[in-house]
């Protein structure tokens, strides 16, 4: 008989997704501080570089975090085990094409940091992105 997830497991979860989220935007905050503005072009490419470090690598680490999750609540809930897959779904080019994008904002005469709270808005999203195709993935994986 299926089992409910204990809510403990579910609040330890999200706070661990928080604190790499936190982590990745704050890394993320400082090297983009970095990167002058003024050539577009320039910015952009760099930004893209930058971003696509960070949420490729965080990306990886809330996938490993979401893979150990599936298989506590497996567990818990239907018993056996598991291996889940860490896979994140990450797609490199929607970094790529968000930042694109995101530049508008520097093309308008916006300050910079409505760029940023765009760009720290995506890390974020990335982040929890990984965190859901992962789950998702494994529930498409498992046999059970």
């Amino acid at each position: 008989m299926a089992r409910t997830i204990p809510r403990r497991y579910v609040d330890n979860y999200t706070k661990v997704l928080e604190a790499l989220s936190e982590k990745a935007q704050a890394e993320a905050a400082k090297a983009l501080a970095k990167i002058p503005l003024d050539d577009v072009a320039q910015a952009r490419d760099n930004i893209i570089l930058v971003m696509d470090g960070i949420c490729g690598t965080y990306a990886d680490s809330t996938a490993s975090v979401a893979a150990k999750f599936y298989e506590i609540c497996r567990e818990h809930c239907i018993g056996g085990t598991y291996e889940a897959l860490i896979e994140s779904g990450r797609e490199p080019e929607g970094t790529h094409e968000a930042v694109r994008a995101m530049m508008q904002t520097i093309v308008d005469g916006k300050p910079p940091e409505a760029l940023y709270d765009q760009l720290l808005s995506r890390v974020d999203y990335e982040i929890r992105r990984a965190a859901g195709e992962c789950t998702f993935i494994n529930m498409q994986e498992d046999p059970y």
